[in-house]
């Protein structure tokens, strides 16, 4: 059967049949999900995530400030105005923030939680874990993956090192 473009029939599937059925056809067997999203709310998400990203950027940007005056290169003018700069960048994130409606606590507990996130990502990385997190499948199941992971290092460690660390002092 060939493709007209535009066309946006179903096609039959000659290595599954049946699999070009509608998402009504297919759904009898369980119940259909349904996303609710109210356009307010999800508004208000992505000016949170916004906000992260622009506090995030922020905070990089005063830390790389601080590393280049505590380096020495900078004359007393650049640091000064590095450092209005600096103020001037905070001012509009809070005019930011509040023009979408985010209270600073709400901002800064968006922020910690994303800190959190990149800390725990930075840790992985370390470890050299690089396989996919589960996606939102909770916090027991994210936990059940990292026990796996650890009993899979302990495995591939072998006994040698195992035993040098229980007679180690």
């Amino acid at each position: 059967m060939t493709a007209v473009p535009g066309d946006r029939r179903p096609r039959s599937n000659p290595i599954r049949p049946g699999a070009a059925r509608s998402g009504a056809a297919r759904s009898g067997a369980g119940p259909r999900l349904r996303l609710d999203a109210d356009p307010q709310d999800v508004g208000r998400g992505l000016g949170q995530l916004v906000v992260v990203v622009l506090e995030l950027l922020r905070e990089v940007l005063e830390r790389q400030a601080i590393r280049r005056m505590e380096g020495g290169g900078l004359t007393d003018a650049q640091i000064d105005d590095l450092g209005c700069a600096l103020l001037e960048i905070r001012a509009s994130l809070v005019r930011v923030r509040e023009s979408l409606g985010l209270t600073a606590q709400e901002a800064e507990a968006a922020v910690t939680r994303a800190g959190q996130l990149l800390a725990a990502e930075d840790d992985r990385a370390a470890r050299g874990d690089f396989r996919p997190r589960p996606a939102r499948a909770g916090r027991a199941a994210e936990a059940e993956a990292e026990a796996e992971a650890e009993a899979e290092k302990a495995t591939t460690r072998g006994r040698g090192l195992r035993e040098k660390a229980r007679t180690a002092p």
